[in-house]
């Protein structure tokens, strides 16, 4: 008769498994002490794709940087020459400053048309 795996042999696989993907925004922001909005912002400026709210999950590049900027290896300014996480290359060529508003280069809204 085969046993059963055990829940803690799961349970094993998973924490593995998923520190393999990442850490949760969440997660992370409780290590550093910073706000999980804090973070997302950092992240977005950062230009890490996918980060929506405090449970998007971070990759291990990413987080690496982040780590090191809280730390002071790294100027926040010279993060954003980290390597995307997408193969955009809008992403691998973008300077060090990253507007924290919509895009600069976007056409104005359309003016509103008259009946008639």
């Amino acid at each position: 008769m085969a046993e059963k795996p055990d829940k803690t042999d799961r349970a094993d696989k998973m924490e593995k498994s998923e520190k393999d993907r990442g850490i949760r925004v969440y997660e992370l922001a409780k290590e550093l002490k910073l706000d999980s909005r804090r973070l997302i912002d950092l992240l977005h400026r950062l230009q890490v794709e996918n980060i929506r709210n405090h449970m998007s999950t971070v990759e291990p590049g990413p987080e690496r940087i982040v780590r090191d900027i809280m730390q002071g290896k790294l100027p926040p300014s010279g993060a954003a020459t980290a390597p995307p996480t997408s193969g955009s290359p809008e992403t691998a060529s973008a300077g060090a400053s990253v507007p924290a508003g919509p895009a600069t280069g976007a056409a104005p809204p359309a003016a509103p048309r008259s009946a008639g």
